[in-house]
């Protein structure tokens, strides 16, 4: 027996954790426009604040940034300019600058809901679930009608693993805003990590049909339906993310799965070679990849990609190459 053998004991169950981390966070932590009350300044700083806002809802966030810096040099205690400049630096992924920015929002205004919302986003993607849930808490306290704190604690929630909190989250988010897809996306994988897949389904189309173009809501719809098994219906999910996204790295390497599980192997090498294509660092695509490859007899091949997504993390992956080591480390998992 080689010293990688695949096992395919649990392939029926897609990795939650690892959907929601590489899918779903990159795809719903896409904030909306913060629109803020305006701070008693001059007309100049007034000018370059309602530039920094047609920017932004343009999606020029460079030039949003520069405006909003404009209207800070005029006037450095400008609560709001700070919070919509980090909101516009959250959008090119400058996170710290962000982090930074809301620091001095708060300091010079305590109860900017805003601020804090914002910070709270910056944390999510600097991977601080923690202190992101901290601040969304505090924006709720500011703001307890705002939806999209609600929304964006939840998702903070949904990687602390706090799976029903996160479904609580949403609930309250949807009962204020029942129109937001990316709220029914969240609630529905607060209810794949509960076990409760039907639930995810209905979310998840609801989602579809509010925001037929969302690739997150049909990604998730697909998670449903392979979790009950439904893998023809997961492909067809997973397909329209593709024709939606193409490059949706999570969108091929979860088809790959779902081919599998039919037993179209070739296809699921196909997938998977996709998905490695567009990020070779992606490990499940490995997995799922040499997992295929064994089937369709290609050991050497399948054995590479198993050590390849062992080496970046995969945990399926390192059971098969240090299975000794796995039965060693289960007594303290939880």
């Amino acid at each position: 027996m080689s010293a990688v053998e695949i096992s395919i004991s649990n392939m029926k169950i897609l990795n939650f954790r690892l959907m929601l981390l590489r899918s779903v966070l990159a795809a719903l932590l896409l904030l909306s426009v913060s629109h803020q009350s305006r701070a008693e300044t001059s007309p100049a700083t007034t000018d370059w604040v309602d530039k920094g806002n047609a920017a932004t809802k343009a999606g020029d966030f460079k030039g949003a940034v520069e405006a909003f810096t404009k209207a800070l040099e005029l006037d450095p205690k400008n609560s709001p300019a700070y919070a919509s400049r980090a909101y516009a630096r959250i959008q090119l992924e400058e996170y710290r600058s962000a982090v930074e920015d809301c620091h001095k929002a708060v300091e010079i205004d305590p109860n900017n809901a805003t601020a804090f919302l914002n910070r709270g986003a910056a944390y999510a993607r600097l991977g601080n679930p923690k202190r992101a849930v901290a601040d969304y808490d505090t924006a709720i306290k500011l703001d307890p009608k705002s939806a999209r704190a609600y929304g964006d604690r939840g998702l903070a929630r949904l990687e602390t693993n706090d799976f029903q909190g996160a479904v609580e989250d949403n609930d309250k988010a949807i009962a204020l805003d029942p129109t937001n897809a990316r709220f029914y996306v969240n609630r529905g994988y607060g209810y794949a990590g509960t076990g409760d897949n039907k639930g995810t389904i209905e979310d998840c189309s609801k989602a579809v049909s509010l925001a037929p173009k969302m690739i997150a809501a049909h990604i998730c719809l697909g998670m449903g339906h392979y979790n009950l098994a439904d893998f023809k219906n997961a492909v067809v999910d997973f397909t329209k993310a593709i024709e939606l996204d193409p490059k949706s790295i999570m969108a091929y390497s979860n088809r790959g799965a779902a081919f599998y599980n039919l037993d179209d192997f070739k296809k699921s090498v196909e997938d998977n070679t996709k998905a490695i294509e567009l990020n070779p660092k992606f490990a499940r695509a490995y997995f799922w990849r040499g997992t295929a490859k064994k089937k369709l007899g290609d050991k050497d091949a399948a054995v590479a990609d198993i050590k390849m997504a062992a080496s970046l993390g995969d945990p399926d992956a390192n059971k098969q190459i240090n299975p000794k080591k796995s039965e060693n480390h289960k007594g303290h998992s939880h």
